[in-house]
């Protein structure tokens, strides 16, 4: 009886290209994970300061508290803005949505390649595309995918 610790045989044709495909796939995942941790944190940040920077809040503050503390609530809007621009500009929505589609575009493959032959030309074809495009993404240049 063969034990699960026993290195298997050398890979099959498809299944170096099967393994080849799903490291592009697990790479995209990890960015799609990594800049929707980012604009989450953002996200919450920037709420929590809005509410931190409303008015009455800093209207209450203001007739308790010493005039000195209102720098406080300039300080705070000064950050809710620069946050907000930093999502907006860094281009971090364009690369979660570029890296849904191709995360979708790649596992569509996946499953073809799993389910069929696929000849050569188209797998290299499609290989070299998301590469170049996993290089695109993580180097931060964004377009539509």
């Amino acid at each position: 009886m063969e034990s699960s610790n026993m290195p298997m045989g050398p890979l099959t044709d498809g299944d170096q290209q099967l393994q080849t495909v799903l490291e592009s796939y697990h790479a995209v995942r990890e960015i799609l994970r990594r800049f929707s941790a980012r604009r989450k944190l953002c996200g919450v940040s920037v709420l929590i300061l809005s509410v931190l920077t409303s008015g009455a809040l800093w209207l209450l503050v203001g007739e308790t508290l010493p005039k000195a503390i209102l720098w406080l609530g300039a300080v705070l809007s000064t950050l809710t803005t620069a946050i907000t621009s930093y999502v907006y500009w860094s281009g971090m929505l364009q690369t979660i949505a570029s890296s849904l589609a191709l995360y979708k575009v790649i596992g569509k493959f996946l499953v073809r390649l799993r389910s069929e032959a696929v000849p050569d030309n188209e797998y290299w074809e499609k290989v070299k595309s998301f590469e170049f495009e996993l290089e695109r993404l993580q180097a931060g240049h964004v377009e539509d995918f």
